[in-house]
């Protein structure tokens, strides 16, 4: 049973104050993590978590990839929402906010997240807390850029959260200078690059080959993954356009068969169960790793995603369609005017095809590697080794 479902505390607490309201419910929360503090730190084990509990994937997917090359040295512990089959066996999967998530938690030497943990956790002296991040360039404003856009409850989390953090990976001065300004935080950072991104950029085809062989696709079919982001109102209207429209002016531009990738965002893929499909159009939205996904499709549209800038690394084509720009802007702001992009960007399909028909690879890789220029990012596709040396000094 969830440690945490036995008390509709927020009910409970409906008529207190919110200040006060937090701080009833971060007491009566945290007091596992005070009973079982005199269980001994064990040096080796680390405890990793991907989006509260969604499965196998983004940075630590790819830190811990790289820690299980280290035979046995490292007792790694996943917390997930429900099991999941992609894992190795290696990998011990424990089921979120279980009474055994706060245990193996309270006696881990290190955490390794890539969103923010709830306000309840309590980290000891001797453990060690790296966040990852699930964004490596961001076009929409977050966190404290974005304070007065955040409910209380968030906010409050993420500023606690941020004072418990002791190393934070970034991939870019741009996002050195956002976690700087924007995370609340003022510790250690290590400007080594995304770990999800390395496999992006190191290109091995024998891992192509398997990830198209597990999802059953033609290897002579081109792959156009369409991916937007969610909206504040889980609105699903943009998950629907003319994907016949689409394929052919592909096929116009560049030759060969296409099929579609529709993946809807992780906070909405269950809504993915009333979207239709069919042989040209493909759910991939259960699929666990989005960096897999990346890396077999040749051509990626999104509206305002990180993905976007993902993508690019691979010098692969990235077209956005922003039919809902004006409101957007207005309701998060945004750190890169669309202009500044080295992106085509369209309010409709049809200009979304003009695009795709008109679109220059030269012009286009010029204004990508531009765009890196500015922001200098750090991806060499070496991060996770970097990541796990640093992990094997504070192990050490």
């Amino acid at each position: 049973m969830d440690v945490l479902s036995f008390i509709n505390l927020k009910r409970l607490t409906k008529c207190i104050p919110f200040s006060y309201k937090l701080m009833i419910i971060d007491y009566i929360y945290s007091i596992p993590y005070y009973f079982f503090r005199f269980l001994p730190i064990k040096s080796n084990q680390i405890v990793l978590c991907n989006f509260y509990g969604k499965g196998f994937g983004d940075n630590p997917k790819y830190i811990a990839l790289e820690l299980l090359k280290h035979k046995n040295k490292f007792n790694l512990v996943w917390l997930v929402e429900k099991k999941d089959d992609s894992m190795p066996s290696e990998i011990k999967q424990i089921k979120i906010n279980s009474l055994r998530s706060v245990i193996e938690l309270v006696r881990a030497r290190i955490w390794i997240d890539n969103s923010r943990k709830p306000y309840y956790i309590r980290k000891r002296n001797g453990q060690f807390y790296i966040q990852t991040w699930h964004g490596n360039i961001m076009l929409k404003k977050i966190e404290g850029d974005a304070e007065e856009k955040i409910n209380l409850d968030y906010l409050w989390n993420a500023k606690n959260d941020s004072s418990i953090i002791d190393l934070f990976l970034s991939s870019s001065s741009f996002f050195t200078s956002k976690i700087r300004s924007s995370f609340w935080y003022t510790g250690q950072i290590i400007e080594c690059g995304s770990p999800k991104i390395d496999v992006l950029l190191n290109n091995n085809k024998e891992k192509i080959v398997l990830i198209k062989n597990t999802l059953k696709i033609n290897h002579d079919k081109k792959i156009v993954i369409y991916a937007p982001t969610f909206r504040n109102n889980n609105d699903l209207e943009f998950y629907n356009f003319n994907f016949n429209l689409l394929i052919e002016a592909l096929m116009h531009k560049f030759g060969d068969d296409w099929i579609v990738f529709k993946r809807l965002h992780p906070s909405i893929n269950s809504n993915s169960l009333n979207q239709e499909f069919n042989s040209k159009v493909i759910n991939v939205s259960g699929y666990s790793d989005m960096q897999d996904l990346l890396l077999i499709s040749d051509v990626l549209i999104t509206d305002y995603s990180s993905s976007m800038f993902e993508f690019a690394l691979m010098k692969k084509p990235v077209f956005l369609f922003t039919k809902d720009i004006s409101s957007f802007i207005s309701e998060r702001g945004v750190y890169f005017e669309f202009d500044e992009l080295p992106f085509k960007y369209a309010l409709d399909i049809q200009e979304l095809v003009n695009n795709i028909l008109s679109f220059s690879e030269k012009e286009y890789l010029i204004s990508v590697d531009k765009f890196f220029i500015k922001i200098n990012h750090f991806e060499k596709g070496n991060a996770c080794v970097q990541v796990v040396n640093r992990i094997n000094q504070l192990i050490n």
